[in-house]
């Protein structure tokens, strides 16, 4: 079975569901598409970054599309195709209003399995132990950028709660 992921902000919560996919007695194909160098939102990038670390010792692989901005929201499971306006994050989860489609058509599935290839084929592939050699810069921003993010879902939090 291969699972192939395009989503602009990679979650805590779907992570760890795809974490477990990617170990025995799963062992599933996993490669997640991801942005890479071109960002709208470049903090919330820095932030998706700091769970790279504990996927990679999963066996999942992670891409990163490089020659421009990918916004794709699509995730494939052998014939089942989801495509639509929704990340996979707490802020779609709990607050935004967006909505996927969800198609089971084998046809449309090799499509887009075919469209994934074509931008794997375009994206640097992260790799442990090169992910592990990076700059202390990029571990600081990944880290402040994940406290910023925590920060403001505690401030949605609370006033969710406040209704």
């Amino acid at each position: 079975m291969q699972k192939e992921i395009a989503d602009l902000f990679f979650p805590e919560l779907v992570g760890r569901t795809v974490v477990e996919l990617g170990k025995p007695p799963y062992g599933i194909d996993v490669r997640l598409l991801l942005p890479g160098r071109f960002s709208d939102h470049p903090w919330i990038s820095f932030a998706a970054r700091r769970h790279y670390s504990r996927l990679l010792h999963s066996g999942i692989r992670i891409f990163e599309y490089q020659p421009s901005f990918i916004h794709a929201k699509i995730n494939l499971c052998d014939d089942w195709v989801s495509i639509g306006s929704s990340n996979l994050d707490r802020w779609n989860q709990h607050w935004n209003l967006d909505a996927n489609q969800a198609i089971y058509n084998p046809k449309l599935a090799t499509e887009v399995a075919s469209l994934f290839q074509e931008d794997f084929a375009k994206s640097v592939e992260i790799n442990l132990e090169e992910w592990k050699r990076r700059p202390w810069l990029a571990r600081l921003r990944e880290r402040l950028s994940g406290r910023l993010v925590a920060w403001l879902e505690n401030i949605m939090r609370a006033r969710r709660d406040r209704r």
